[in-house]
């Protein structure tokens, strides 16, 4: 005849067994993810690097406009895009930093980014517009998430309608990184979400996808 005890004894130590393993498994899971995403933002590092030698190049040799507004927007793009899959593993990012301090690094990418394509912008391509997304990335405030949410299909869907005239960058407003603080500061954001608009314009609020892509691309007209 089993013993009672023996058997509860038994079961608890099988499951303890099962929970470590489980949090071993997944330890390694996430050190795995990261390791993906640490190369692909290494890989959006030279390519930005990249970009900034050819810039100066172009300057420096009195090129056209053309080829610099070509580099911005296809390293904006390289970044955003391997910026969305990164979200896909901060989702379930629960055993290290590792995937925060890949998300500080590419919001440097991108303000530096900013910077840059605002300056190619005045200079060379109107027609192109760059918006700087700004938001809560550790915020648990439901509200705030919601409204965070409609910024980012809204600008996901201008992304995807008019890819060639938009330079979209996100940037994370509360992990303490003094350049983005600074953006804020010079551009009076004091609350997520907001978008500051070609360096000039600050949108809060709600808005619809119509009244947003109205102020991006008809503002200026007469």
């Amino acid at each position: 005849m089993v013993n009672p005890k023996n058997s509860f004894w038994l079961a608890l130590v099988f499951t303890i067994i099962i929970f470590l393993l489980g949090l071993t498994f997944g330890y390694f899971i996430e050190i795995y993810k990261a390791d993906v995403s640490e190369e692909k933002i290494l890989g959006s590092e030279i390519e930005l690097l990249d970009y900034s030698t050819r810039a100066e190049l172009y300057k420096n040799l009195n090129l056209s406009c053309e080829p610099r507004m070509d580099a911005i927007l296809k390293n904006a793009d390289e970044i955003y895009y391997n910026a969305l899959e990164l979200e896909r593993y901060e989702d379930s990012a629960k055993f290290t930093t590792m995937l925060l301090l890949l998300h500080k690094r590419y919001d440097l990418l991108r303000a530096s980014l900013w910077i840059d394509s605002n300056l190619v912008r005045k200079s060379c391509r109107q027609d192109v517009h760059v918006l700087l997304y700004l938001f809560e990335y550790k915020t648990e405030d439901v509200e705030l998430k919601s409204m965070q949410g409609l910024y980012s299909r809204i600008l996901s869907d201008m992304k995807s309608k008019h890819s060639d005239k938009i330079i979209l960058l996100p940037v994370a407003m509360d992990l303490d990184l003094g350049s983005v603080d600074f953006i804020e500061k010079a551009n009076n954001v004091s609350q997520a979400p907001a978008i500051i608009i070609d360096d000039n314009l600050v949108i809060q609020g709600r808005i619809t996808f119509d009244e947003l892509e109205s102020i991006i691309f008809n503002r200026n007209k007469q």
